[in-house]
């Protein structure tokens, strides 16, 4: 059964049940058809940028830093990557550091910003389109791709991948660094799907293009690094072969690599030292944080923030404008559950297909489907018991290759009258979802953090980011995973939420660990204003977020803000 409707709180704490029903009155009722904001793409961004002025101020800085030529490679000619990573650099450089972009002119065989679905290549579309005239307007040193290698090292590396086979692929290594790993996660980036199939002659062929450009990636890092004398590196997370590759490369010369990557908030980054590529895993500070108890005003402001993200959790995104509402019983009626279930009530929540592989650090299934079949399964022997399965938002409209949903809709005839199936383009939230179960089952994404702070054990199948943080159940295996369902089943009693310690996770991983964007704003990919007036505004002294951001790179602090005022929250309050 799909279902389109959404729930009401069932499980809020009493001082939350007022503010809840509040939100929920006025999503009755109120208007939700505001127009799009304006954006700022291509020649207009340019535009934008060339009116901060032509030259950056003199260099303010009167400290030895640690580190002066900065590297900033694989910059995309994406708005809000470049607005990001642009306006660092430019920060940067106002305070002495050498800064260099290095730069892809459509010259690898294989990129991930190049989908399978794309009716253009991103290169001409927007990648390489924009990228020079965006360095240009902002007069950033910068270096390209084909600059460091010949076009007969070129034939060399593509002769080479094209005698890998398949099997090979996710084992080979070239001047002694592992690629497997890249080539994996950006093939199933590539066809936006949950795993490499290693008989798909179309997949094997687009991994033999990645191990070359790989390949390629390695002469362009060691040439660059040495050329450049850099001492830092601060790239984008990622395994996939843009950005893991030359990570790789700077980390095994004993050069530091930072990452500057998006944060789970809202309009945020976190930046973190050192951080290597596997296990992917952020707040190095949590073992500390752990054991510090939030103070009142921490509660309150981390309790507002989770009340705004019942009916807007994706900031800055068009998924909060189609929002709806039913009454409770509405709800019930819908996905014909008596109000008072005999049996435990389970969601599963599956991350989006082309990110299976690529967040997770254990893989227990090999794709959302098996996750979900076997799941499904299971649960025909325990009919007495729910499974509601939540689909991911991002596959409304065609966004993946490989959707859960298709073949969910397939088995539809099939399954068993105990499954609900909430299809990707139903107006319900997770946390309204939430709300209706007895336990989640989630398999890296942060719905883990939502359901542990609402009070909800959570099965953690695929690790990630928030396995072993003492929020979750974290499972090991497949056998494991369904003796725990088993257990629970059986004795109708699911494992006790641990609130105190989720309390604390969720605002570590929300607010401490994360920097709020203060120089543009961005809605769903676009940049919709830049902030700044002129460069002047990133001179130090002038906004402590830049100052942490620049500070943690150029000296090797943290760079953490312990508060966030509410004036640093500028996309929060639209």
């Amino acid at each position: 059964m799909r279902i389109n409707s959404q729930p009401q709180s069932l499980n809020f704490s009493p001082r939350m049940v007022d503010k809840y029903h509040m939100i929920y009155k006025d999503r009755i009722t109120g208007d939700h058809s505001a127009a799009s904001p304006s954006i700022l793409k291509g020649p207009q961004f340019t535009a934008r940028l060339l009116q901060l002025g032509d030259q950056l101020p003199p260099a303010v800085s009167g400290e030895n830093f640690k580190y002066r030529r900065i590297l900033i490679p694989a910059m995309l000619g994406g708005e809000i990557q470049f607005a990001l990573l642009g306006f660092l650099a430019q920060s940067l450089r106002m305070r002495g550091a050498e800064v260099t972009g290095l730069l892809c002119d459509q010259f690898l065989p294989a990129c991930t910003v190049r989908k399978v679905d794309h009716y253009e290549c991103a290169c001409t579309r927007w990648c390489y389109k924009n990228i020079g005239s965006f360095v240009r307007a902002i007069g950033l040193p910068h270096r390209w791709y084909s600059e460091f290698v010949t076009s007969e090292e070129v034939e060399t590396c593509l002769s080479q991948a094209v005698k890998v086979s398949g099997p090979d692929l996710l084992h080979y290594e070239w001047h002694g660094l592992p690629l497997g790993e890249h080539i994996d996660v950006s093939v199933e980036s590539h066809f936006k799907v949950g795993y490499f199939d290693l008989d798909n002659p179309e997949m094997v062929s687009v991994g033999q293009k990645f191990l070359a450009s790989a390949m390629l990636l390695i002469l362009i890092g060691e040439r660059a690094l040495e050329q450049l004398r850099i001492d830092k590196v601060v790239v984008e997370d990622g395994r996939k072969t843009d950005w893991g590759i030359l990570r790789h490369v700077a980390l095994r010369r004993g050069i530091p690599v930072d990452i500057l990557e998006s944060g789970a908030r809202g309009q945020s980054v976190v930046l973190e030292h050192h951080k290597p590529g596997q296990p992917y895993l952020r707040m190095p500070e949590w073992s500390t944080w752990k054991e510090q108890p939030l103070q009142d005003r921490q509660r309150r402001d981390l309790e507002q923030y989770f009340m705004q993200r019942i009916t807007r959790p994706y900031a800055g995104s068009s998924l909060c404008s189609w929002t709806k509402t039913f009454d409770r019983e509405e709800f019930y009626r819908r996905l014909n559950i008596p109000e008072q279930a005999s049996g435990v009530r389970f969601g599963l929540f599956p991350n989006q297909s082309h990110e299976f592989g690529l967040i997770a650090t254990q893989h227990i299934f090999q794709s959302p489907r098996v996750w979900a079949s076997r799941t499904i399964d299971f649960f025909r022997r325990y009919s007495e018991h729910l499974l509601v399965i939540k689909v991911h938002p991002s596959e409304m409209g065609g966004r993946v290759m490989d959707p859960l949903i298709s073949f969910l809709d397939e088995q539809r005839s099939s399954l068993p009258r105990n499954v609900r199936i909430i299809p990707s383009d139903s107006p319900l939230t997770a946390h309204e979802v939430i709300q209706a179960l007895d336990i989640c089952m989630v398999y890296t994404s942060t719905v883990a953090v939502e359901a542990a702070y609402w009070g909800k054990p959570v099965i953690l199948v695929g690790g990630g980011t928030h396995s072993r943080r003492g929020i979750t159940i974290d499972t090991c295996s497949e056998q494991h995973y369904f003796d725990l369902l088993q257990e629970i089943c059986q004795t109708r009693v699911p494992p006790p939420p641990i609130r105190d310690i989720a309390e604390r996770y969720a605002y570590s991983f929300f607010f401490r660990s994360t920097l709020p964007y203060t120089q543009f704003r961005v809605h769903d990919v676009n940049v919709t204003e830049v902030l700044l007036q002129s460069w002047e505004d990133l001179l130090p002294g002038r906004d402590p977020v830049t100052d942490l951001l620049c500070r943690g790179i150029l000296m090797d602090e943290g760079a953490r803000l312990e508060y966030w005022p509410d004036r640093f929250l500028p996309s929060m309050k639209n």
